[in-house]
C-alpha cells in the first residue's frame, strides 16, 4: 500500500475540517485553541507529503510543482493564523482566504495525481 494516495486524502480531510473549525469557532477561545492544535498537526503532515511527493521518483514536474506552490501556500496560512491570533484581526479574512485557496490548490494536485495514473487492469 503506498503511503502518497493516504496521506493526500488526511490532508484534504483535514483541510475541510480546519474550514469547518475556523468558520464556527472564530471568536472562541476553546475553539480557537482546537483550531491551532489542528493547524500544527495539519502543517505536519503537509510538510510531510510534500516531502514524500517531492522525492518520489514517479513525480511530473507540474506535480511537484503545484506540491511547492502547497507549501507556500500552508506556510502563508500559518503566518496569517499567528497574525490573527497576535492581535491582527485585519489579516482574519486573508486567513480565510489563503485557507480555501490551500484547499483548491491540495485538490488540484490530486487530480494530478489522479490523472497520470494508468487504469487498474482487474486481474482474472
Amino acid at each position: 500500500m503506498k503511503i502518497v494516495p493516504i496521506l493526500g486524502a488526511a490532508v484534504i480531510v483535514g483541510l475541510l475540517l480546519q474550514i469547518y473549525l475556523g468558520f464556527s469557532t472564530a471568536g472562541g477561545a476553546l475553539g480557537q485553541s482546537i483550531h491551532i492544535a489542528t493547524g500544527f498537526v495539519g502543517l505536519a503532515v503537509a510538510v510531510a507529503f510534500v516531502v514524500l511527493a517531492l522525492r518520489s521518483k514517479t513525480a511530473t514536474k507540474a506535480s511537484k510543482i503545484t506540491m511547492i506552490v502547497f507549501l507556500i501556500l500552508v506556510l502563508a496560512q500559518a503566518w496569517l493564523g499567528f497574525s490573527v491570533v497576535t492581535g491582527s484581526g485585519r489579516l482574519a479574512t486573508s486567513h480565510t482566504y489563503t485557507g480555501i485557496a490551500v484547499l483548491i490548490v491540495a485538490l488540484v494536485a490530486a487530480g494530478i495525481t489522479a490523472r497520470r495514473k494508468p487504469p487498474q487492469q482487474p486481474s482474472s
